[in-house]
């Protein structure tokens, strides 16, 4: 999580979609299913430069001896100041190129700020 967000927060799009698998399944907010690091890379690209992400590693299971599962909370701070809480499930797997993930799902989070009662 620490090398997504460093990179996210720095708007290295290359460095962020290095992260995944060439063949990835990846949804992200408010967008498309979308496979493999080009269609991830579009997605990054259009985020909005200065946007930032604080990161919390919620759960992480390991499902063999190279691969993991995890959920993680995600606040993305927009250059506007808007808040945008986010729940993230993500697959990871080590092979010969170092970790990568397989599988991301992210998902709009309610939080008290973001659903007034």
């Amino acid at each position: 999580m620490d090398r997504f967000r460093t990179a996210f927060d720095a708007h290295r799009v290359g460095d962020v979609t290095d992260l995944f698998h060439p063949q990835a399944l990846f949804q992200g907010i408010d967008t498309e299913p979308a496979s493999g690091r080009e269609a991830i890379g579009a997605y990054y690209t259009a985020v909005a430069p200065g946007t930032t992400a604080t990161t919390r590693l919620l759960h992480a299971r390991r499902l063999g001896d190279r691969t993991v599962t995890a959920l993680a909370d995600v606040d993305f701070s927009l250059p506007t100041g808007e808040a945008v809480p986010v729940r993230v499930s993500i697959v990871v797997h080590r092979d010969s190129d170092g970790w990568t993930a397989r599988h991301y799902h992210a998902a709009r989070r309610v939080t008290p700020e973001s659903h007034p009662s």
